[in-house]
Order: structure tokens, then sequence, then C-alpha cells
């Protein structure tokens, strides 16, 4: 397959440098491969991007794509079912990559529907950013949450810090090696 040749725009690298010039970006099987000078571009099908400007896909730290911008996102989500949950999160997702994210970070949503948007974009079924997911949030005790998002609570911040450190040190110490087992990537405290 012959690469995509992305060419006429302004090109920042993300490092601090100025915006660039005179410059193709080479893409390959859906990933930037190279950026090379316009007179040394392979052949490919080629974009001008006259006046545009192309830089690094963004990423965003901290996101809960099971929840919206509702004043009230919890409630809100307690009002409809797991089903609808996941599928308002594929949108989310969908709508996150057009905005140019690539790469998010889901601290927590609800019984692990995040972890099913992630391998439904694995998998190619739908468009979205990579996802770090945190799976369920990690609760100490004392705090009030909603019984319907399937949080885990701990009633004693040493225990809770026992549990991590024994993860972290590769022992299988329940919840945080169950959360592991569960498919998340980062644990959200």
């Amino acid at each position: 397959m012959d690469p995509l040749i992305l060419s006429g725009a302004a090109v920042i690298d993300g490092t601090g440098a100025e915006p660039v010039r005179g410059r193709s970006v080479v893409v390959e099987v859906g990933r930037v491969t190279a950026v090379v000078d316009d007179a040394r571009a392979p052949r490919g099908a080629r974009v001008d991007l006259d006046g545009a400007t192309l830089l690094p896909g963004l990423i965003n730290a901290h996101v809960h794509l099971c929840m919206g911008a509702e004043a009230d996102p919890v409630g809100a989500m307690k009002g409809e079912t797991l089903a609808a949950t996941t599928i308002r999160a594929l949108v989310r997702a969908r709508e996150t990559a057009a905005a140019g994210v690539t790469t998010v970070r889901d601290l927590g949503g609800r019984e692990y529907c995040e972890l099913a948007v992630r391998q439904a974009i694995r998998d190619g079924l739908v468009e979205g950013p990579r996802i770090l997911a945190a799976g369920r949030p990690l609760i100490l005790g004392g705090v009030t949450v909603p019984s319907e998002l399937g949080l885990e609570g701990h009633s004693d911040a040493d225990i809770l810090a026992h549990a991590i450190t024994d993860a972290l040190l590769g022992a299988a110490a329940a919840p945080v090696a169950s959360k592991c087992w569960s498919g998340a990537c980062c644990a959200a405290l």
C-alpha cells in the first residue's frame, strides 16, 4: 500500500520549536513514519493541506468516558442503563478522537464498560483514542459514592497503601491486583 503524503501545512513537532513549512508528513498503515523535506517525499497519495497546521495528537490525562458534561454527571449516569452508558462512552470516545485527542487516561467508569470501549477501538469496530483505563476507582473509607457505580470501598488508607505496594512489587494482592486482571492499566485513587 502506498503511503499517504501530507504536504503544505505548517508542522509543529511538539518539542517547542517554531512551526516549520516545506515539510511533508509520511503516513503508512495509519501511523506517521517520517517528516521529510517536500523534495524528498516518497511517492504516494498526496493531500495538500496548504494553510493548515499539523501537530502531534493531544493527550488528555484525566477523563471519565462514562460520564457526560451535565451539572450532575453521576446522577445522569445513575438514571440510565449500563448499555446506554456504554453507548454514550463510545460516542464520547469518537468525539474525543475527532477533536485531535489521540490518547486518554480514563480514571474510572461504570462496571468496566470503559474497558469494553477500549477493546472495541482496538478491534477496529469504532474509531477512538488510545485508552489507558483504570477501571473502577479505589475509594478510601468515609467517601460517599453511589453504589450504582460499583466502586470498591476501603475503610483504611493503610490497607489501600499496602495493597498498592504489594501490587507494585508483584504480589497478587487484592484489590489492586484484581484491577490488573480485569484489564486496567493504571489506578485512580
